[in-house]
């Protein structure tokens, strides 16, 4: 598992689909696959939506280590629901919602989600984000712990054609928590 191949499976799925460019939307990892893309295939993306998107896990290398042997451990379902206030504020989520989410994440199988936490550790994107010339919107709340709003600050300077929309009062995954006010950012 590596952002490199993960980024070539995006490719060969646009490829297939006969998608010669595309707008790339990317929540949290899928954003960071994002970021990936645009730097390996810069010809095939118009545009970039990143929304809580990490782009460094360098710092917290023993982080990822550390969940992927709790997934192992536990198994998916365990992972996710002990990490769904992390992800779905539960006050402001509709319960359905929150089972159905967890549900869904829960059917990634162990072994692929422990695999990729472990390709993280250490990964940096910074160094390649000044040759992302795709427009990006960097989406993110005030309160964000996937992203802190100062990080979420920093891959906006390090992105040249890049703009920061940062939610008031928000902490989760703004993308599932306000999903109509982020489509609704242009």
């Amino acid at each position: 598992w590596s952002l490199s191949g993960l980024a070539r499976d995006l490719k060969g799925l646009l490829d297939a689909l006969g998608i010669a460019r595309a707008h790339l939307v990317g929540d949290t990892l899928g954003g960071a696959v994002c970021l990936q893309f645009a730097n390996d295939y810069p010809e095939r993306v118009t545009g970039l939506v990143l929304c809580t998107a990490p782009y460094s896990f360098a710092e917290r290398g023993g982080h990822y280590e550390a969940l992927a042997r709790g997934i192992e451990a536990r198994g998916m379902e365990a992972y996710v629901r002990s990490s769904m206030d992390h992800r779905l504020e539960a006050h402001k989520t509709d319960p359905a919602y929150s089972e159905w989410y967890a549900r869904e994440m829960s059917r990634t199988p162990a072994r692929v989600a422990a695999g990729i936490y472990r390709s993280l550790a250490g990964v940096d994107l910074s160094p390649l984000l000044a040759g992302v010339r795709a427009p990006a919107l960097v989406l993110v709340g005030d309160s964000s712990t996937s992203l802190p709003l100062e990080q979420a600050r920093r891959l906006r300077r390090l992105l040249p054609n890049a703009r920061l929309k940062v939610f008031k009062g928000e902490a989760g995954y703004i993308q599932h928590a306000i999903p109509e006010r982020c489509a609704r950012t242009a």
